[in-house]
């Protein structure tokens, strides 16, 4: 008997040690997944009580998608066909659309758990939608963000979602994967409708539409848009706001844009014998001139999406040069006459040596800029003329 109660003790007491790890993982887990949104869920507007850190749970989740941006966030605000990928939105009712789809002002019902009603409360197309749902009596608030990030395959899809309230709380410490999971499978489905879909659209016109719509992601595709407009050199804007890099060796050409005068240096890489890295040609990097002009490496993030480059060697004097993100106009950087080296592309119709790039800005968010017109800056080689070329987005 007494062997029974011993053991019976032994048995609850491992038990209660496992629960009290496993709820102390799940408060790790908690933390982890915060560390591993960043820098992006900072960017968003999070209402009072739903940043992630004062948030019951807080779930992040990401995944590649070979379609592009435009098909994904076509296939997101169209709610009323949400139930063919997910389905846990069966049942789902929008309130006051005509075409099934959501807007800047979209309110849509259903029962993933219960009543559930959600606002749309940011909308940025095509790269970004956040929304503020709640149950009845509020026993459940929710706040969900996804972002779409152009790429070189497709994009990748984001989604942040945090969670307040009592039947939240619950669900932590009943199920606290159940969340995660079910936000994941979320995203598989989005994954696997985009990706038919695209195999199924038409390639003609459509991805000249993707090009302009793509350079409005912050920092992405000012490379490499085709179909610009023209302008003449008399057109440029070189104001004395604008610092100019001086002193920067190897300096190929250099990226500006609103709201400050940092400035993104593109810099020739040389071995010991004075020739081009044809494995890494060029150096990417910010010059800091409002913090007095230090210099500072690209964030991994900077690098992959917004300023990067890929490379291939044409000859051990030219390299092909395309962004990551959108590579259907390409630069060279080749050994001029001088023996130095220089990046060639077409400005308004001249073959020119790339010098500056410059991005108007004029509101949005971080994630959502609104990119009121690119304007590229160029050196004709043989008469040492200005050419300008400017996009205009508006």
């Amino acid at each position: 008997m007494k062997t029974t109660k011993l053991l019976l003790l032994v048995s609850v007491t491992l038990i209660s040690l496992s629960s009290m790890s496993w709820l102390l993982s799940c408060c790790y887990s908690h933390k982890r997944m915060i560390q591993s949104s960043l820098p992006y869920s900072e960017k968003f507007n999070w209402p009072k009580a739903f940043k992630p850190a004062d948030s019951d749970v807080f779930i992040h989740h990401e995944i590649d998608i070979n379609a592009s941006a435009l098909v994904v966030w076509d296939i997101l605000i169209h709610a009323a066909k949400w139930p063919e990928w997910y389905n846990r939105a069966e049942g789902l009712t929008l309130v006051k659309s005509a075409d099934g789809k959501l807007g800047a002002s979209g309110i849509f019902i259903w029962k993933p758990a219960g009543k559930f009603t959600a606002a749309i409360k940011e909308f940025n197309p095509p790269y970004h939608i956040c929304r503020l749902g709640k149950t009845d009596h509020e026993k459940m608030t929710v706040y969900n963000a996804r972002v779409i990030m152009p790429s070189r395959d497709g994009c990748k899809a984001i989604l942040y979602q945090t969670r307040n309230g009592p039947k939240t709380k619950m669900e932590k410490i009943l199920a606290p994967y159940m969340i995660s999971n079910n936000i994941w499978q979320s995203l598989m489905g989005l994954k696997e409708k985009a990706e038919k879909q695209s195999k199924n659209q038409h390639r003609g016109g459509f991805f000249l539409n993707q090009g302009k719509m793509r350079i409005k992601k912050i920092m992405l595709a000012v490379l490499l848009v085709s179909g610009a407009s023209q302008s003449s050199a008399q057109d440029k804007i070189m104001t004395s706001k604008w610092p100019v890099p001086t002193n920067v060796q190897g300096l190929l050409f250099y990226i500006q844009r609103d709201p400050d005068i940092n400035t993104v240096c593109y810099t020739v890489k040389l071995n010991d014998d004075g020739d081009v890295d044809l494995k890494d040609p060029i150096d990417i990097f910010w010059i800091r001139y409002a913090e007095n002009g230090k210099r500072k490496k690209l964030s991994t993030i900077q690098r992959e999406f917004g300023y990067g480059l890929s490379f291939k060697p044409i000859t051990a004097d030219s390299i092909l040069v395309k962004a990551l993100s959108f590579p259907n106009r390409a630069m060279h950087l080749v050994r001029n006459q001088n023996k130095s080296y220089v990046v060639k592309m077409k400005i308004s119709g001249h073959i020119c040596e790339l010098k500056r790039i410059y991005l108007r800005i004029t509101g949005g968010s971080a994630l959502a800029p609104q990119i009121e017109y690119i304007e590229f800056y160029g050196v004709d080689p043989q008469t040492r003329e200005l050419i300008t070329d400017r996009i205009d987005l508006r």
